[in-house]
Order: C-alpha cells, then sequence, then structure tokens
C-alpha cells in the first residue's frame, strides 16, 4: 500500500493543526473563517441546484438574439439572479480552501452560562 492514505502522526506536545485541535492544555482550537466559509460552500449546494433548475428549465432566448446587446436584453430577471447564485459557490469553496490553510489556530473559550450559576 502506499503511503497517500496513512494518518500523519500527531505530536503530543505541539499546538494547532498538528496537535489534532487541542493545546497541550487540552482546550479545543478553531479556524472561525474556515469553518464558516466550509459550511456556506456545504450549504450552498442547494441554492446551487435551484438555481441549475431555473436555467436549465428556462427557455434560451438569448441564444436566437442577433448582437451582444440584445442577447444581454434577452436575459431574464430570475436567469441573473440564477447566474450569480451559481457564481457565488465557488467562491465560498476557495475561501473556505484559502482560511484553512491561512487562518491562524484560535482558542474558543466557552461563554459562561448565567443559568448554571449560583443564585447571590
Amino acid at each position: 500500500m502506499s503511503g497517500a492514505f496513512r494518518q500523519p502522526v500527531l505530536d503530543p506536545d505541539a499546538t494547532g493543526p498538528q496537535s489534532g485541535g487541542l493545546t497541550a492544555e487540552g482546550k479545543p482550537l478553531r479556524q472561525p473563517k474556515a469553518s464558516l466559509c466550509m459550511m456556506l460552500a456545504f450549504l450552498w449546494i442547494f441554492p446551487s441546484l435551484g438555481a441549475a433548475f431555473i436555467l436549465g428549465a428556462s427557455d434560451a432566448n438569448w441564444l436566437r438574439a442577433d448582437g451582444t446587446l440584445d442577447r444581454l436584453r434577452a436575459i431574464t430577471f430570475e436567469q441573473w439572479i440564477a447566474v450569480i447564485i451559481l457564481m457565488a459557490h465557488p467562491v465560498f469553496v476557495w475561501l473556505a480552501w484559502r482560511f484553512r490553510r491561512t487562518e491562524p489556530w484560535k482558542e474558543i473559550k466557552p461563554e459562561p452560562d448565567p443559568d448554571l450559576q449560583d443564585p447571590p
């Protein structure tokens, strides 16, 4: 078997991505921007599918237009919105990839829950 599918060995004394997302004290580390963009990239599949359906099911009048200006006028409003939605999806994927590689790991401190505190 090739070594391409082996899991990396994690250094127990390291912090950040080499520690499996934990500091030496066991506190969790996160990349908030990377997580947000990754979630958007995954969830943006649903609007992209709807936009692809709008583009696929609609009549392509712009293909039969003569000039460039006439072609732009033949595109309906919902087709413009569908194209914008489809163009946003690769942006979210690229941002998730970029932030995953460049964003520093941050310690996330949990906020104290006021319901669990002792009354005064």
